[in-house]
């Protein structure tokens, strides 16, 4: 059978996880050029050279909360049913906002350095995307590694929180959202030391 035939409202469960996708995306491909595509800039004018990957991962994310409302009105003509837990998806867009942040930070600093380093992102960022659950359940394809899945790919577990609350109007784990924004934590450390080094010799390498 088709994904599309075993799955309740097909469509809406596609476009929760394709919206949180896209704003990933948009937000690293974008995020990792960041620095190297405003180069006249930064030679130019001083200012915080961390608000440039950051302002990428902002801009995508207005766009994403302005597409929220299309997966609402999708739930309403399939006759879904909304939740108090609606009420949770702050928190779900506060943590992959925390995620980008971190990423963007990482990706930028590398290809200040590493000019391949934007090869190597759209090619990840298609394998990416067929690991992530936007497409399929978890649980479906990989039954015994759920716990695995859910660890190493961040945007899993931000995806799957949103099926929970929208899709299946269910009840969220604190726990569960809480493991991926310490995830995120770590990775925004690494990525906030590795940009402050990076960024003392910006002009030397733009």
């Amino acid at each position: 059978q088709l994904l599309g035939e075993t799955i309740d409202h097909f469509p809406v469960f596609v476009l929760m996880g394709l919206l949180a996708w896209n704003w990933t995306a948009a937000s690293v491909g974008g995020g990792a050029k960041a620095l190297t595509d405003n180069a006249p800039l930064i030679n130019k004018v001083y200012f915080p050279r961390m608000l440039l990957p950051i302002s990428v991962v902002a801009a995508n994310m207005v766009h994403y909360l302005l597409a929220l409302p299309v997966i609402f009105a999708f739930m309403l003509i399939e006759g879904m049913r909304f939740t108090p837990w609606i009420l949770y998806l702050p928190v779900i867009v506060f943590v992959q906002a925390v995620f980008l942040v971190a990423l963007t930070l990482i990706l930028s600093a590398l290809h200040v350095y590493f000019r391949d380093t934007i090869v190597l992102v759209e090619v990840g960022l298609t394998a990416w995307f067929f690991m992530t659950p936007i497409f399929y359940r978890v649980e479906d394809v990989v039954p015994n590694l759920v716990q695995w899945m859910y660890w190493l790919n961040p945007m899993a577990s931000i995806i799957a929180e949103l099926h929970t609350i929208l899709y299946s109007a269910g009840v969220p784990d604190p726990l569960f959202m809480a493991r991926t924004l310490v995830q995120s934590l770590v990775l925004l450390v690494i990525g906030w030391l590795l940009f402050n080094r990076v960024s003392r010799h910006l002009g030397e390498h733009l």
